[in-house]
């Protein structure tokens, strides 16, 4: 094989390892009513999570922040605005995946790091 399709099979790997959907347990942060970035070493945690929750809604003059473990595996990602109602729900299915401002920057990051390694 030469150089080229061994960075093709890593890189595919890689992805592939990024986005698959995984089942195992996670686990997750657990906070009602916590800011977007808050202290780690006082929130509670829960193990036998199939996906992390980050729930955040916001108003004129407030905001609320929900981190939740959830039972049912649901896909990363996030949705905007339910029932008309300025709000965020993100979930996600590694450990501790719900703690981040941003909860996908982390992978995006990781996964240009990984491009610009590979083709340089």
């Amino acid at each position: 094989m030469n150089n080229l399709m061994c960075y093709e099979l890593v890189l595919g790997l890689v992805l592939i390892s990024l986005f698959s959907s995984v089942s195992a347990d996670v686990s997750c942060y657990i906070c009602g009513g916590c800011n977007d970035a808050f202290e780690v070493s006082k929130a509670q945690t829960a193990s036998g999570c199939k996906s992390c929750k980050k729930f955040k809604e916001w108003g004129d003059y407030s905001s609320t922040i929900i981190r939740t473990c959830d039972l049912s595996t649901i896909g990363d990602g996030c949705s905007d605005e339910i029932a008309g109602i300025d709000s965020q729900t993100c979930y996600c299915r590694t450990d501790f995946c719900n703690s981040a401002q941003n909860m996908y920057l982390s992978r995006v990051v990781g996964l240009v790091g990984l491009i610009i390694t590979v083709f340089l």
